[in-house]
């Protein structure tokens, strides 16, 4: 450090330990070899001679002068490879070169974020461990922060020549920049145009449209080019659409442990009346890029709250059993992959919080088109983040998807629905009588119905005199319903109406009734209860006779318009 840092002085703060300043100067490196004591192995391969205490010659033992874990941390500072990122107000730790080749170690030009000093250099084991002194990690945390004379991490994205980050409130791109450090570094091998065209068809072959396809290419990218801490995503699908098979391989394994969270259970966090187990899931979330449920239930709107919290990351304490209290600023882009209900919200905030993603099914596909996209990902590693990061440079507004309810309508939202459309038909109104569900379901209508049909309540004067009624306040969301209750249609083409839906009748006699036209067949089956909060037995029900829809059949990797950019 020859002149670098002859006018360095640490800021003279209450809690400056003593020793600081000398070990920050008197660190060096030696040609002996690491003993684990005062000699020690750095990020170069190299011995760091370590600063201690005693001898007298040989009167009294040797002693470090403050644990070898901090002593190494402040030599990392010195060097340049443990810095500190303003954006995200957290210290991050050059990644070590642990490949088997010959030769000196490289210095990687990728990080990865430091829970805490004491975690990442293993200094004790517990938080009231006698060998940590959280006044000197608190030093190097303040020294970090001073960018005049050390150096520091942009929160970014950098896949080789390329680098992406925000300059001036855009995603902008640079190449051949080697020297700039950023948050998140992928390998380059087999990069290429046409590699990151086929990742975007490989979104659109898996998604229903093209707005679900640019939301799911939008999300890879979202930890480290969003504006601010924001964004969640809901993939929601029929199961075996290749949810978990994409987060599994294109998160998890290639962005690892350090930076993924795949333990994250959406119902144990919002429901849990025991606070330790969620403070236990934001300890273990604390500085990782992406956490998913893979297998989540449904989501209700009491469980939206902590969700959100979790989304634009609030201050949140966190802690391991047996040790204290800290809080923590939640990092984790929160992914929640679900076959259920997800509970919409009417709140703008809700609707820019929660970026949702409809997955195409998986009737006519087969598992050599899903096990082709895990080879593809292995092969290609950043290949989609590449795609990400290029959607990411045009814009920050992700598409609105309203998900398709046709798995999760219930008997009261159909009634409401059919209601609607036929008071559109007959008097040109989206309106239901409050009263006539009333008689019909003996209870009110439930406030999640009328948020995920979007509806608000009203009155109107179409039948004469004043009558209260729900109308449609979200056409776009309910739209989607309307055209789930219109795909199901009998084998003549006709809708299925109120008067051809034929069930046990449970609000007025114990025996079935149908109305069904002596035209159509109907005969008694078991079908499965839908999700209606109730108890979810098997209920014999009168159907009408009908062929199961016809999937539309998709080509693989089928090619749409996309994003054009050049890959240089």
């Amino acid at each position: 450090m020859a002149g670098q840092y002859d006018d360095y002085r640490p800021i003279p703060a209450e809690d400056l330990p003593a020793k600081y300043a000398g070990c920050f100067k008197l660190l060096e490196l030696s040609f002996t070899p690491p003993n684990d004591f005062d000699r020690v192995m750095t990020i170069t391969g190299q011995s760091l001679q370590l600063i201690t205490d005693g001898d007298d010659n040989g009167k009294r033992g040797k002693t470090l002068v403050m644990h070898a874990g901090y002593q190494k941390a402040i030599w990392e500072l010195r060097e340049g490879h443990l810095r500190y990122c303003p954006s995200q107000q957290r210290l991050w730790r050059r990644d070590p070169d642990i490949e088997d080749h010959p030769g000196e170690r490289r210095l990687l030009n990728s990080w990865h974020p430091v829970k805490s000093i004491e975690d990442e250099y293993h200094i004790g084991e517990r938080s009231n461990d006698r060998n940590r002194n959280y006044a000197v990690s608190s030093t190097i945390m303040r020294e970090a922060k001073r960018a005049q004379w050390f150096r520091q991490v942009e929160r970014g994205v950098r896949i080789d020549p390329c680098v992406w980050y925000r300059k001036d409130g855009h995603v902008v791109c640079i190449r051949g920049d080697t020297d700039m450090a950023v948050t998140q570094t992928f390998d380059p091998r087999n990069m290429g145009n046409q590699v990151v065209e086929q990742a975007k068809r490989i979104c659109e072959w898996l998604t229903v449209d093209g707005k679900s396809c640019a939301n799911l290419l939008r999300m890879f990218a979202t930890p480290w080019l969003e504006p601010y801490k924001q964004l969640s995503f809901v993939l929601s699908g029929h199961g075996g659409d290749g949810k978990t098979l994409l987060l599994s391989n294109a998160v998890q394994r290639v962005l690892g442990d350090r930076k993924s969270f795949p333990a994250f259970k959406t119902t144990g966090y919002c429901d849990s009346g025991f606070s330790l187990n969620r403070e236990s899931m934001n300890d273990m979330m604390a500085g990782m890029a992406f956490a998913y449920d893979d297998e989540a239930g449904e989501v209700t709107e009491r469980m939206l709250p902590l969700l959100r919290a979790l989304s634009t990351g609030a201050t949140m304490s966190a802690r391991v059993v047996g040790g204290k209290y800290y809080s923590m600023t939640p990092t984790a882009t929160i992914v929640i992959l679900t076959n259920m209900p997800f509970a919409d919200s009417s709140e703008p905030s809700d609707k820019r919080r929660f970026i949702k993603v409809e997955m195409h099914p998986s009737e006519g596909r087969s598992y050599e088109q899903y096990h082709a996209i895990e080879l593809f990902i292995r092969e290609h590693p950043a290949a989609l983040y590449a795609a990400s990061c290029r959607l990411w440079e045009q814009g920050d507004e992700p598409e609105m998807v309203n998900l398709s309810p046709a798995r999760a309508i219930s008997d009261e939202m159909y009634w409401l629905i059919t209601e609607i459309l036929t008071n559109e038909e007959k008097c040109g109104q989206l309106v239901a009588s409050r009263d006539a569900y009333r008689n019909e379901f003996h209870k009110p209508i439930p406030g999640d119905v009328m948020s995920l049909l979007g509806l608000a309540n009203g009155i109107t004067k179409v039948w004469g005199g004043q009558k209260r009624v729900v109308r449609v306040q979200d056409e776009s969301r309910f739209d989607v319903y309307r055209h789930a209750v219109k795909a199901e249609e009998v084998d003549d083409g006709s809708p299925v109406t109120p008067s051809l839906r034929c069930r046990w009748s449970l609000t007025r006699s114990c025996r079935p009734h149908c109305s069904v036209s002596s035209a159509t067949m109907c005969r008694p089956i078991p079908t499965r209860a839908r999700s209606t909060g109730r108890s979810s037995r098997s209920t014999p029900m009168w159907t009408p006779v009908r062929c199961p829809p016809t999937w539309r059949r998709m080509r693989w990797f089928p090619r749409r318009d996309s994003w054009s950019s050049t890959w240089t």
